[in-house]
């Protein structure tokens, strides 16, 4: 993602970035949309029907320090820590496309977007696209939770228009933590460095290192 939006740049283009949200991703995976995606791979059939009863009436509860809530049996989802957890939602995912860039990585879903001066943005019909493949497949888009990132070339002032999802505007940032590291509309990492230097003070301060390894490390 980096190398396209640093390429848009270099060649005077502006980018237009839209990082997308999943309500509850792995809570609300449709087993039988899960089944029909892996047999349309020409799986051996062996592989199905072992997939089909490990998801068959999974049953989950609650605990709170002594107290345990009753067993549910779950009618969807995956359970949570499972190696199968994040290759089941890449299936789901799989098939997503767009008129656009997009990367997917587990329930992380970025569309990009590259604009010439003066060209009109359509990254709400990719948007309207993505929200009616996803419903397809009983994914909810979390309109709260999904962010719009612009870089703007230096040549290019025109805004562009909100993007609206479930009839409410999402919201622009100027940084957003993908993946664990913090992108900037200005493409720099003084936030993901900054941020990083502050975990890493408060875990030695809070360790039993001795002031020597503490202090060189303060005072830079």
């Amino acid at each position: 993602m980096l190398h396209v939006w640093h390429k848009a740049l270099d060649q005077r283009q502006s980018v237009r970035i839209l990082f997308i949200d999943y309500s509850k991703a792995f809570d609300h995976v449709d087993h039988a949309t899960v089944i029909r995606k892996l047999m349309a791979f020409q799986l051996h059939d062996v592989f199905i029907r072992w997939l089909c009863s490990y998801l068959k009436e999974r049953e989950q509860r609650v605990v709170v320090g002594r107290q345990a809530s009753e067993w549910t049996t779950l009618s969807g989802a995956m359970p949570q820590g499972s190696w199968l957890g994040p290759l089941m939602f890449l299936v789901l995912i799989n098939d997503l496309t767009a008129a656009c860039h997009i990367h997917k990585f587990v329930d992380d879903t970025t569309l990009t977007e590259v604009l010439e001066v003066h060209q009109d943005s359509r990254m709400q019909h990719n948007l309207d696209d993505i929200v009616s493949q996803s419903a397809a497949s009983f994914m909810n888009i979390n309109s709260k939770k999904t962010k719009e990132m612009q870089i703007r070339a230096g040549n290019r002032k025109r805004p562009h228009q909100e993007l609206i999802l479930e009839g409410t505007a999402l919201e622009k940032v100027a940084s957003y933590k993908l993946l664990g590291v913090h992108v900037t509309e200005t493409l720099k990492w003084d936030v993901h460095v900054t941020t990083m230097l502050s975990k890493a003070s408060k875990r030695i301060l809070s360790s039993n290192c001795c002031d020597v390894l503490v202090c060189p490390l303060l005072i830079w």
